[in-house]
């Protein structure tokens, strides 16, 4: 797209939360324009449009009339989960594409909707698991593809972040997330593994619980466990667990742990002089082609970062600056964002469409089902049969 090219009008619902963290990336990538934000909350709205200079940008507080206004190509639906169903199907009847947040719905009946809205509409579902985009994530997934760590067959994945702080300002993370039992927030775990793992899809989960430690202000035990772990088995028999603690006083943590019959994986736990880790029994390729620092037969752990030159994906690599600059979570959500915009401008599928967003989606809602039965193996529909 040259400078003669009409850039892609973007609108940003939620612009009060999760929203805002894109109107920077949205107004400093050459290919797009923020064309407007929306929000509920009058009050939400405007401290973000003061934190971020958006005073030049149209602002709504009614979704619908924005979608009619503004003749929008896509729109970030950043609003509480049980509202991505509806806000989604709104935007795709209207033919303009959406980036969902996390997860896909809120249930079951919900992504039954969201598919057929999709199937029905011209314009593109993206599912926003930026997790996946991740740097270290996108260079663990070409080394895979490499087939570097051979057949993979075990993953775990790890999200711990006390958001009772940050509930107290978005309420329905109480009702929502601590109202509900099980692996309700697992996407940015999983997800990230099922690309490793080529979207091997999860056919079965079971879940269990610590119990619930914390409670309301008025006295009620959260709904929520204080810590749940999610067991999967795939389609190809690999096995994964996930493990969720949205509730214990604590630094957060978003870890990886990923087995190969040729190597393995660990990524960094958050703590102090961490580092992304992983070992790999062979190289392939010349001696020129090895890591300067690799050994054979090393039992040596390697920092993943001096593979990133070779493996991190080309369509990123002139983008790193911008996603240091603009992007928040270490950059994923900019290169989730370029790949959006590349899907869009040369009609590619979605990298993470509303079927594979399902995929990651899926096993958390059964989660809270296996968990009311006594921790029971339930069975994980697919979504692609609806």
């Amino acid at each position: 797209m040259d400078n003669m090219e009409k850039k892609i009008r973007v609108g940003l619902l939620g612009i009060g939360g999760r929203a805002r963290h894109f109107a920077d990336l949205v107004r400093q990538y050459p290919k797009t324009e923020l064309a407007a934000v929306c929000d509920i909350s009058e009050e939400a709205m405007a401290r973000s449009v003061e934190e971020k200079n958006l005073h030049d940008i149209p602002q709504y507080t009614d979704y619908m009339t924005m979608l009619n206004e503004e003749s929008l190509d896509v729109v970030f639906v950043c609003t509480p989960i049980e509202y991505h169903c509806e806000h989604t199907i709104m935007a795709l009847e209207k033919g303009v594409h959406v980036v969902g947040e996390v997860p896909v719905a809120f249930n079951i009946e919900q992504a039954k909707q969201m598919v057929q809205a999709v199937r029905k509409s011209k314009a593109k579902y993206f599912f926003g698991e930026n997790m996946c985009f991740a740097k270290h994530v996108l260079i663990v997934r070409q080394m895979v593809l490499a087939g570097l760590l051979g057949e993979l067959h075990y993953a775990e994945g790890e999200y711990l972040h006390d958001l009772k702080k940050l509930a107290e300002f978005t309420p329905w993370r109480f009702d929502t997330l601590f109202g509900t039992n099980g692996v309700t927030y697992g996407t940015h775990s999983l997800g990230p593994i099922l690309s490793w793992f080529d979207w091997d899809r999860v056919k079965k989960v079971m879940c269990s619980g610590s119990g619930s430690r914390f409670r309301y202000a008025d006295g009620r035990p959260f709904g929520m466990e204080s810590t749940t772990v999610m067991l999967c088995k795939t389609e190809k028999d690999r096995l994964i667990k996930i493990k969720n603690d949205l509730s214990s006083p604590r630094p957060s943590i978003n870890q990886y742990v990923l087995s190969g019959t040729k190597g393995a994986f660990e990524s960094r736990r958050g703590i102090p002089d961490s580092k992304d880790y992983i070992w790999i029994q062979d190289i392939v390729g010349s001696s020129e082609q090895r890591p300067r620092s690799f050994h054979d037969n090393s039992d040596t752990w390697l920092p993943l970062s001096i593979f990133e030159s070779r493996y991190f994906p080309q369509i990123y690599k002139e983008w790193v600056w911008y996603a240091k600059t603009y992007g928040g979570h270490e950059g994923a959500d900019a290169f989730m964002f370029i790949s959006v915009v590349d899907s869009i401008i040369n009609n590619k599928e979605p990298y993470i469409d509303i079927h594979r967003g399902l995929d990651i989606s899926l096993p958390g809602m059964m989660s809270t089902i296996s968990i009311q039965n006594n921790s029971e193996w339930v069975d994980v529909p697919d979504s692609r049969l609806w």
